[in-house]
C-alpha cells in the first residue's frame, strides 16, 4: 500500500483479499477501486497501442476474471450503502490518477490513453449501487450503513 504504482493486478489481487480476509472491508473496496481505474487505464493503454485483438463489443477491453472475482465480496459489500460506496470508489479513482504509469508503461502513452479506461469504470460505478440497493431491498439483504467496514481509510488515500 506504500507504493501501489510498482505492483500489477494480481498483487493488487491479493491485497484486495488480505484486507477482505483481515476484516477490513472499507480498505478491501478501496484497494478493489483502485485496481478496477488502475487495469481499466492499463488495458486502455495496451489496447491502443499494442493489441486489438483484445477488445470486446464497441472496442471495450476485458476486465480480468482475477479482478471481478476478487471484487465481489466488497462489492456486495458496499452496495449496502450507495451513497458511501461512490464517495470511496471516487475517492479511489482520485487516488489511482496521481499514480506514476506501471513499470514499462510509456509515460506519454499512459497520460494520453488511461484516463479513458478510468472513466469507463467511473461511468460503469455511477448508478450501479443504487441499482444494487434496489435489488437489495426486493431480495430482503440488508440496506443501510456499512457494517464492520473495519479499519478506516488512511488520510493519505485521497
Amino acid at each position: 500500500m506504500q507504493h501501489p504504482e510498482l505492483y500489477g493486478p494480481f498483487e493488487y489481487a491479493l491485497l484486495v483479499q488480505h484486507l477482505w480476509d483481515d476484516g477490513d472491508r472499507a480498505q478491501a473496496f478501496f484497494w478493489y477501486d483502485v485496481v478496477a481505474a488502475r487495469t481499466a487505464a492499463l488495458m486502455n493503454v495496451v489496447w491502443h497501442s499494442i493489441d486489438h485483438s483484445v477488445a470486446g463489443p464497441d472496442n471495450e477491453v476485458e476486465f480480468p476474471l482475477m479482478l471481478r472475482l476478487t471484487g465481489l465480496q466488497p462489492l456486495q459489500w458496499a452496495a449496502s450503502d450507495p451513497e458511501t460506496a461512490n464517495a470511496v470508489a471516487h475517492r479511489a479513482f482520485a487516488y489511482e490518477a496521481r499514480l506514476p504509469p506501471p513499470p514499462g508503461i510509456d509515460a506519454a502513452a499512459w497520460s494520453s490513453w488511461a484516463g479513458d479506461g478510468r472513466r469507463q469504470v467511473a461511468d460503469a460505478m455511477d448508478g450501479a449501487f443504487d441499482q444494487a440497493r434496489e435489488q437489495r431491498r426486493r431480495r430482503g439483504q440488508y440496506v443501510g450503513p456499512w457494517q464492520e467496514p473495519g479499519r478506516p481509510l488512511d488520510d493519505a488515500w485521497r
